[in-house]
């Protein structure tokens, strides 16, 4: 029988043998690991490893050029706990064959720095309950690309088999929940439905007091690309793109974005609305030189939430590349700014108060017709929509441009006082474009248009759209709900990861 000491003997002798590293093997790296002090590194070297590897506080786990740490099946790659002294995770790349690439909690600070995720399942990364965590030099990279966005595959996805159970409706279930297909690819979901086992999720963060983010690129994921959770973040340089859903989820918290895109969000063959951004639950929302653009449907959506953009860029978009409800504070700002080339319309300011859209561009935008809420089809092409407005809106300093149906369409209110006022605004456009019409609601989805003494002083009009204007009459389209769908709560998506924690 071998003894206690010579147990203990041989621990120290394996400990002392993986000191020196760098390590090529799960068992010898997770071992200099846990044996390492706070402020030391343990190196890996160029191969795979097999995760989960868990660093410690304060411990820098490192690799060299090759090193790649692989989220097996049912497990994650990385775990790192924070401490009063940065845990660092840096210079390796990560394969999630599993459930999370890098998982990041428990208090104190986190640093990942030069990191690749290659994200083929699950959460590319995600970060829970800490004080300070600094990414920099990381991409996120998932399955979804422009080229097959619209493949019947990604029609139901999930990022992890769900918990075994029973079929919740026995008449319409395909399989039993946590069931796997590994051939094919997919697993049994919550449902009882087959759904694509892919990565779902980009960035997770969760009660995350400061988040700082420089050169983060999240691209290619099958449901959110991020999602931030009562969670402060600042993010420079970088974005998302190629997402299948929602580009940006903050909810609550605050989120201060710097030369950030939000390009290309699909929604596929789902029948879901795709958005760049959205911002809800008393989030606070700043950014400058935003770029919202390519995105199949909406732009930016801030629904109860405040915030302010300064040079903000909106094209292409095949809904409002801005939409505004229920916010009480909230300002677009900034010569740059320029929305141009969408669908519905560029900026819908609904419900609201204490807005102001000032010094940039609307042009361009296109006739569409959209369902929105329960009120039905509405054909909208306008530069700026204002609706149902609970207190002042200011329009100043604003160009509005060859808009298909109207520069400007303002709900006076049902007394036809209205709320909005506006200097120096110039509108313009050719051909049958009205320039600037107002009128008083009219049931869901319609203003009847009305002239008011002096409700369009300072706008200016020039080209067709002065005689039009003045001969304009009847009802128009109108949006008279707060939100344009359905707003999805996120609910706990690192659940998904609940094994490892």
């Amino acid at each position: 029988m071998i003894s206690l000491r010579m147990r203990n003997l041989a621990l120290v002798l394996l400990l002392g043998a993986c000191s020196a590293g760098p390590y090529c093997d799960r068992e010898s790296a997770e071992a200099a690991l846990a044996a390492a002090a706070s402020g030391e590194t343990v190196e890996l070297g160029a191969c795979e490893v097999q995760g989960p590897l868990h660093v410690p506080p304060g411990v820098t786990l490192a690799g060299t050029a090759g090193s790649v740490v692989v989220a097996p099946v049912e497990s994650g790659a990385i775990i790192a706990l924070g401490g009063p002294a940065e845990t660092v995770v840096r210079d390796l790349d990560v394969r999630v064959e599993g459930r999370i690439g890098i998982l990041a909690r428990g208090g104190g600070a986190v640093r990942v720095a030069g990191v690749a995720i290659d994200a083929r399942r699950g959460i590319a990364l995600g970060a829970s309950e800490l004080d300070d965590l600094i990414l920099d030099d990381v991409s996120m990279t998932g399955e979804i690309h422009a080229d097959n966005a619209t493949d019947p595959r990604w029609v139901r996805v999930a990022g992890a088999p769900a918990e075994p159970g029973a079929c919740p409706d026995p008449s319409d279930c395909d399989c039993a929940p946590g069931d796997r297909d590994d051939a094919a690819g997919e697993v049994c979901d919550a449902s009882g439905h087959w759904a694509t086992w892919t990565a779902t999720f980009g960035l997770v963060l969760g009660g995350v007091a400061s988040a700082t983010l420089t050169d983060v690129e999240v691209d290619g994921f099958g449901r959110w690309g991020v999602l931030s959770t009562d969670s402060d973040v600042r993010w420079d340089r970088g974005g998302v793109r190629d997402v299948l859903g929602i580009g940006v989820r903050q909810v609550g918290g605050s989120l201060d974005l710097t030369d950030v895109h939000a390009q290309a969000t699909h929604a596929g063959l789902r029948g879901d609305s795709p958005y760049a951004i959205q911002v809800t639950d008393g989030g606070r929302f700043t950014a400058t030189r935003l770029t919202l653009s390519d995105n199949d449907r909406y732009g930016l959506l801030v629904h109860r939430a405040t915030g302010r953009l300064d040079d903000v860029l909106g094209e292409r978009n095949g809904d409002a590349a801005l939409w505004l409800s229920e916010t009480d504070d909230f300002e677009v700002a900034g010569t740059a700014t320029r929305l141009a080339d969408n669908a519905f319309a560029g900026a819908v300011v609904v419900r609201s108060s204490g807005v102001r859209v000032a010094d940039g561009a609307i042009e361009a935008t296109a006739e569409q017709e959209r369902a929105v809420g329960t009120i039905g089809v509405l054909r909208v092409g306008d530069g700026l929509h204002v609706t149902a407005a609970t207190g002042a809106v200011e329009v100043a300093d604003l160009r509005v441009r060859d808009n298909a149906r109207a520069g400007l369409v303002i709900d006076l209110g049902a007394t036809g006082a209205g709320a909005v006022r506006f200097d120096g605004v110039e509108v313009s456009g050719t051909g049958t474009q009205l320039g600037a019409i107002a009128g008083r609601p009219a049931g869901a989805g319609q203003l009847a248009v009305t002239t008011v003494d002096a409700w369009d002083d300072g706008i200016t009009r020039s080209g067709d759209v002065t005689a039009n204007d003045a001969s304009f009459g009847g009802t128009v389209a109108a949006v008279t709900e707060a939100l344009p769908g359905i707003v999805v709560t996120p609910g706990d998506v690192l659940g998904v990861v609940a094994p490892m924690f």
